[in-house]
């Protein structure tokens, strides 16, 4: 787990560098650049784009302590070990074709309401791999995020876009940085309350509720007709 954390430290750092990379004005370049008319590429933050990343990154918090500890909860239950040659290969079916539905959701719904309903169902699958665990509930949970995990990160992007004017590379740097950090720090935080209740359970529906949070968050958009 501290090879993954580092991991994804690396990639935020990264993500942060490229904000930094596109910076208008570089000390290693005093040549002035040529004026442009009206200023229309000035890059520019809606203030609804900081709650889309706050979204974000109670997203990445929330679904990745499932995610990390899925086998682990899978093993440690004789009922459900069965599931443990399996589990991986549900939820990458459930993966595959999430991108494109979730963006034909979009495409007739608005993706800020697409980005909510996901964020819902995303939570759903968390919170059921410990409130409903035997082998049904946690192949209905496995399926749940695998269907919205990626396919919130696009959708994320896309309304990301919409709320910032300019370079584009900012808004997916920024969002990329939460992403990460949500990521390096759920699996610290379950880890640790594992380690101190001995279960998943606290852990799993703290992240579910922090998603809710985000859902939540993100229907606040719906609003704008993002």
């Amino acid at each position: 787990m501290v090879r993954v954390a580092n991991v994804l430290l690396i990639c935020s750092l990264a993500a942060l560098s490229a904000w930094g990379q596109t910076s208008p004005a570089r000390a290693r370049n005093p040549t002035p650049p040529p004026e442009r008319p009206a200023a229309s590429h000035e890059f520019r933050i809606q203030p609804r784009f900081w709650t889309l990343l706050v979204a974000n990154g109670l997203a990445s918090f929330g679904y990745v302590i499932t995610a990390t500890f899925l086998v682990a909860m899978v093993r440690r239950s004789p009922e459900l070990r069965p599931l443990e040659p399996w589990v991986w290969i549900v939820f990458g079916l459930a993966t595959a074709p999430s991108v494109a539905a979730w963006t034909w959701i979009a495409s007739r719904n608005g993706v800020s309401h697409a980005l909510s309903v996901a964020y819902l169902v995303e939570a759903a699958g968390v919170a059921l791999s410990v409130l409903w665990p035997c082998q049904l509930g946690m192949l209905i949970a496995t399926v749940a995020i695998g269907a919205t995990f990626i396919a919130n990160t696009a959708l994320g992007m896309m309304l990301a876009r919409t709320l910032c004017s300019g370079d584009s590379r900012r808004p997916v740097a920024l969002m990329t940085a939460a992403f990460g950090l949500g990521q390096i720090a759920g699996p610290v935080f379950a880890g640790a309350l594992h380690d101190a209740f001995g279960s998943f359970l606290l852990p799993s529906l703290i992240a579910a509720a922090g998603i809710l949070l985000g859902a939540m968050l993100v229907a606040r958009l719906k609003a704008s007709q993002l």
